[in-house]
Parts: structure tokens; C-alpha cells; sequence
């Protein structure tokens, strides 16, 4: 029983960090992408580079962002079956497994391709 109080508590501290660290890129972006946009108008008004933050580098931190929250989601969705043996053994483990095994492939799915971030001429935009 322990054992798989254990496991439940790993999982949530693991989900719990990683969406903390979404949470965290994700602020971080927020931060430079106005400053990425002022520095394309800086250059386009002539200026210097002096301290300016290329709009390849936000992509890069949002797409660590997105990273972070895709984990922390998939860790607090993989608690379920645990919840499950905890309450109903391994019957419940079993079943429960499959049901979140249909709902993720569900999920990834329905995610697509559109809305993409990508970076045109040092601009952000979505695809």
C-alpha cells in the first residue's frame, strides 16, 4: 500500500513541477515578446541592435513553455489509473489504464497543426 502511495505522490509532485516550469517560461515570454516587437520596430527604424531579444529566441522559450505544460498534463492524467488501484486493486488499474490511453490518443488527435508560431522576416505570427 505504501508503494503505491509512492507512486500517486510522484506522479503529482512531477505534474506539479513540471506545469510550475510551463508557468514559469510561459512568464517569461510574456515578458519578451514585447520587447521583441519594439526591437523589430527599433530596427526598422534604423536603430542599433543594443540589448534586443530576436523573436526566434521567444519561440524557443514558448516552445519549452508548451513542453513543460504538455508533461505536467500527461503526468496528472497518468494519476488516474493510480487513483484507481488505490480503490479498486489491479482491476481497476487495468481498466482505467485503457480508458486513459483512449482519452490521450484522443487528445493528440484533435491538436492538429494549426496555430503554429513562426517567425517571418524576425516577426512572430501564427501559421
Amino acid at each position: 500500500m505504501s508503494f503505491k502511495f509512492g507512486v500517486l505522490a510522484t506522479l503529482l509532485l512531477l505534474g506539479t513541477l513540471s506545469m510550475v516550469q510551463g508557468l514559469r517560461f510561459w512568464l517569461h515570454c510574456s515578458f519578451l515578446v514585447p520587447v521583441a516587437s519594439a526591437t523589430e520596430k527599433h530596427r526598422q527604424d534604423g536603430g542599433g541592435m543594443g540589448g534586443a531579444v530576436d523573436a526566434s529566441f521567444v519561440i524557443v522559450i514558448m516552445t519549452r513553455a508548451q513542453e513543460f505544460w504538455w508533461w505536467g498534463i500527461r503526468t496528472l492524467y497518468l494519476t488516474v489509473p493510480v487513483v484507481f488501484w488505490l480503490l479498486c486493486g489491479a482491476t481497476g488499474l487495468a481498466g482505467a489504464t485503457v480508458g486513459i490511453i483512449a482519452v490521450m490518443t484522443s487528445l493528440d488527435k484533435s491538436v492538429g497543426t494549426t496555430g503554429l508560431c513562426v517567425v517571418k522576416d524576425n516577426v512572430i505570427g501564427v501559421e
